[in-house]
């Protein structure tokens, strides 16, 4: 009797570990279309804010809302910095400090700076990452 509980038990734990490896390779497998393209977004917003790249704006500015939404849903993985106070077009104290004086303002690793929207291609080359060649609809 001990030898079947110990045949079922372990055919159960078997089961079990299977499973849950289906469901990690499930879970980690990337899937196609859309989704990979917001992968390569990520990875491209990502890139620009681990390059010491800085992007100041303010909700109220055109370039800066243009410049966002070019990006689509991976724009939260840029180094974007609001600029403006709550409900309001004062300054933050922090980009006074910066001597941030127009939006959008691009600060680069290497000193550069542009006060501009800036496209896939002069992100690229300021910061040295590559963009996603196809764009976000």
């Amino acid at each position: 009797m001990n030898i079947q509980k110990n045949s079922n038990a372990i055919i159960g734990l078997a089961s079990i570990i299977i499973l849950v490896g289906i469901g990690v390779l499930v879970y980690k497998t990337p899937s196609t279309g859309v989704d990979n393209d917001l992968s390569a977004y990520d990875v491209f917003a990502t890139c620009i804010a681990d390059s010491g790249a800085k992007f100041y704006g303010s909700p109220w500015c055109p370039a800066c809302n243009k410049q966002k939404e070019d990006f689509g849903e991976s724009a939260l993985y840029l180094p974007y910095v609001d600029c403006a106070v709550p409900n309001s077009r004062v300054q933050t104290t922090s980009c006074k400090k910066a001597e941030v004086e127009a939006y959008p303002t691009w600060r680069f690793a290497d000193g550069a700076e542009v006060k501009d929207w800036l496209s896939f291609e002069d992100l690229a080359e300021n910061t040295g990452c590559s963009f996603p060649e196809t764009k976000l609809d």
